[in-house]
């Protein structure tokens, strides 16, 4: 308020286009706070529990450690950002290639990716974050009838579909199947805690593929090919946030943003250019050989949780 008393009305019509851009930004996004200084910034949480104003970079990485796709959102999670990934990824490099294993970050488990990667027959490797089965009567263990939109309990007995209920915590749909002869069975006890003894079942969409993803993750092979996502991806965080210097963004705007690291990207991936023809024409600098994964296909490996502060 001083320098706008000492400045004049000039430095009053800036601060107040400028507050005006905040609240456009906050009636938008429908967000309660945003930054005076950079808007379009988020509030997010990083590695270490704090709050604090960042972007949300996103990053493909191929086995021989090029970049293939990069963006920034403004989202602090990172599950609407898989599908855009890929899309990049093949409009960059002239389509998707086949026989090659593409690793995501924990980040990215959510159903519809798990569906559009089965529906494009995209060999995905994602860590799923389900509960493990409890018992003989978990809802894995409950079969699916699905011409009669209906499922059967261990006992074979009937759970129908009764309707729908959006569930606020995951916010998303869910279909609601319930018991029709809970009362008379003798494994009510060990099948459910409701007070009314009846058994409910809540499916969320793609609730199959989901299933699938994780009997794959279970799988020693699955195991063996996730591992290398951090031998991928980590090293190209390293090198762009401590070789690099860039621990922060030096511009503002999810645009400029956006532009400024996909320079650093393009940096990144010229100097590994440079790197592997130095090794090919020096005997002196090469490098030892990487383990590859048993099959030999290549890996493609989604980033990690990674956020960049907004420098104010």
């Amino acid at each position: 308020m001083k320098q706008v008393r000492e400045k004049g009305t000039s430095a009053h019509a800036a601060l107040q286009g400028r507050l005006e851009g905040v609240q456009r930004e906050i009636d938008e996004s429908n967000l309660k706070k945003v930054s005076t200084t950079d808007p379009e910034s988020r509030f997010m949480r990083n590695k270490k529990g704090k709050i604090e104003l960042a972007y949300n970079p996103q990053l493909t990485v191929d086995r021989n450690g090029f970049i293939v796709a990069n963006d920034v959102s403004q989202d602090s999670f990172d599950t609407e950002q898989l599908i855009p990934q890929v899309v990049q990824t093949e409009e960059n490099i002239g389509g998707l290639p086949g026989a090659v294993h593409w690793s995501f970050d924990a980040g990215y488990y959510e159903s519809e990716n798990i569906k559009f990667l089965s529906d494009r027959t995209i060999d995905g490797y994602i860590c799923c974050q389900e509960a493990p089965v409890k018992g003989p009567y978990d809802k894995s263990n409950f079969s699916f009838d699905a011409a009669k939109d209906e499922y059967r309990c261990p006992a074979q007995k009937q759970v129908i579909f009764v309707g729908e209920h959006y569930d606020r915590v995951k916010k998303k749909p869910a279909k609601i199947y319930r018991g029709t002869d809970c009362s008379d069975c003798c494994n009510q006890k060990a099948c459910t805690k409701s007070k009314t003894g009846i058994r409910r079942l809540k499916v969320f969409p793609h609730e199959k593929e989901r299933n699938a993803m994780i009997a794959k993750m279970g799988t020693a092979k699955a195991q063996e090919i996730y591992k290398l996502r951090q031998q991928i991806v980590e090293p190209v965080f390293g090198d762009i946030k401590e070789n690099k210097g860039m621990i922060g963004f030096l511009t503002r705007g999810i645009q400029s943003v956006r532009t400024e690291f996909s320079l650093v990207c393009m940096a990144r991936n010229i100097k590994r250019i440079w790197d592997t023809r130095m090794r090919k024409t020096s005997p002196l600098t090469q490098p030892p050989r990487r383990k590859r994964h048993p099959e030999g296909k290549s890996i493609l490996a989604g980033r990690f949780s990674l956020q960049f502060s907004a420098i104010n």
